[in-house]
């Protein structure tokens, strides 16, 4: 029998209790009736009780799927209903007619301060009708998640008098808190040029937003540079020689968007005595790309 693979969705408790449009994220994990899981990421639009968005399944793995959901909330029971009604993109082999599309009912609660999502699931084949998989939904809020997590950091951050550790030392990367008003947005799809005077130019790529996965490819030409790299804090370095080229062509790819929405790269490009800090941040299906000229 071939794996199921179900796809799912799930809303904030604060849109559930509210009337307000919000864009949301959950993180969590489908458990099915025959012992398997399936760890999932979801993007949520709520308006006037409803819902849309899709889901990622077998997030940076080889069956990594994303499917459009529909549903609807009823705010007097704090209750989700939905249900998956087609795939947008999957790298999977297994044909569309053996996918699971998962129906569900899920109820508002809390764990540890996160707000959850609970309930059953039923499976149905892409005719909505024949049944391919029952088992259970628990999700909880990545934004709550995070929050509890930059609490406990900022709590270990904090050293006694004397003391001396590596959480209450300065940061030995300055570039990570370069102020925003020297950072040149690049939108989405779009296209920047710089001056680049210099033969050798040096790119540096790193996270300087929320660590949550993000994957990038990043061109130089037709040359990869980099492929399915995740950033992180850290500076990823590298040399492009631009040799007696007048111009090339960086392209970063946004290959995912990690837990939280939007691959958020930063990149420093420095030539000569000219340093650039770019918010390079993007989405899959939209390369940013930056040309850099020797003029």
């Amino acid at each position: 029998m071939r794996p199921l693979y179900f796809f799912l969705t799930f809303i904030l408790i604060h849109t559930i209790s509210t009337a307000q449009v919000a864009n949301l994220v959950f993180i969590g994990s489908v458990s099915v009736n025959d012992g398997r899981n399936y760890p999932y990421k979801l993007y949520v639009t709520d308006s006037e009780d409803i819902v849309t968005g899709y889901s990622v399944t077998d997030i940076l793995g080889a069956d990594e799927t994303k499917t459009y959901i529909r549903g609807k909330i009823d705010r007097k029971s704090k209750q989700l209903t939905f249900k998956e009604t087609h795939i947008q993109q999957t790298k999977s082999k297994i044909p569309v007619g053996d996918f699971c599309f998962i129906h569900a009912r899920l109820k508002t609660g809390s764990m540890q301060g996160a707000t959850t999502l609970k309930g059953n699931f039923t499976g149905y084949k892409p005719d909505g009708k024949t049944e391919c998989g029952k088992g259970k939904i628990i999700l909880v809020c990545a934004q709550d998640a995070l929050a509890r997590l930059m609490k406990i950091a900022e709590k270990e951050g904090m050293a006694r008098p004397g003391d001396t550790t590596e959480s209450a030392l300065p940061s030995m990367d300055a570039d990570n808190d370069v102020p925003e008003s020297s950072v040149r947005k690049i939108e989405p799809g779009e296209t920047i040029i710089l001056k680049c005077p210099d033969k050798d130019v040096t790119v540096e790529i790193w996270d300087a937003k929320t660590l949550d996965g993000d994957r990038v490819t990043l061109f130089s030409g037709e040359n990869k540079l980099l492929s399915g790299y995740m950033i992180t804090n850290e500076h990823k370095r590298l040399q492009v020689q631009m040799g007696d080229e007048k111009s090339v062509r960086l392209r970063l790819v946004a290959d995912t968007e990690g837990s939280l929405p939007v691959n958020t790269a930063r990149i420093k490009i420095a030539s000569r005595d000219k340093s650039y800090y770019i918010d390079a941040s993007t989405i899959i299906g939209k390369d940013v790309n930056i040309i850099l000229e020797r003029k």
